[in-house]
């Protein structure tokens, strides 16, 4: 009776449940990501992958756009942007295997590849950059707070229109104080 109960409910609601978020695919997508991340940097890809969810509903044009392809986008900027020295690039490699694995057409996919330069476009003009560095260990913001965390941000260079990847590190540097 339960069964028949749930079919006549969801019938009448024509399946317009609540529809699955960016970041509860998020959520099942950081499963695909290699356990062999530091459970920090784990902890970081996953905070920021969130972050830029969040700040894909500032922009209207994400409206149309799956909430599974604004994940994959946020997932593969957050890998990106904590840099080669805290996550190895062939992790990022391992995680879009593991994602075409399971069935998303990612090679073909331009709404991906749209979500991902629009969250990394909306990331950067918001103030922060791609972070490339290990933050300092006892950095001091001088400003008498000391359990105060803030990223300030400048670019180390200027970006050059022939991108390689292999030289990320000249891109970009973060200091966090």
């Amino acid at each position: 009776h339960i069964k028949t109960m749930e079919d006549s409910m969801l019938q009448c609601l024509k399946w317009y449940v609540h529809p699955p978020t960016s970041f509860a695919f998020c959520r099942d997508l950081m499963r695909l990501v290699s356990g062999d991340i530091a459970p920090r940097t784990r902890h970081d890809v996953t905070e920021l992958a969130r972050f830029l969810t969040e700040l894909s509903v500032c922009d209207y044009w994400f409206i149309t756009k799956k909430p599974s392809s604004v994940a994959l986008a946020a997932i593969i900027n957050a890998l990106e942007l904590q840099g080669p020295r805290r996550v190895d690039p062939r992790y990022k490699v391992d995680f879009l295997h593991r994602v075409a694995d399971i069935g998303m057409n990612i090679a073909n996919d331009e709404e991906i590849i749209e979500c991902y330069e629009k969250l990394r476009e909306m990331y950067i003009a918001g103030g922060y950059t791609p972070t490339l560095e290990e933050p300092a260990e006892n950095s001091s913001s001088g400003n008498g707070n000391a359990n105060a965390s803030s990223a300030n941000v400048s670019s180390a260079s200027t970006v050059s229109s022939n991108s390689d990847e292999s030289n990320d590190e000249d891109l970009y540097q973060l200091e966090c104080v």
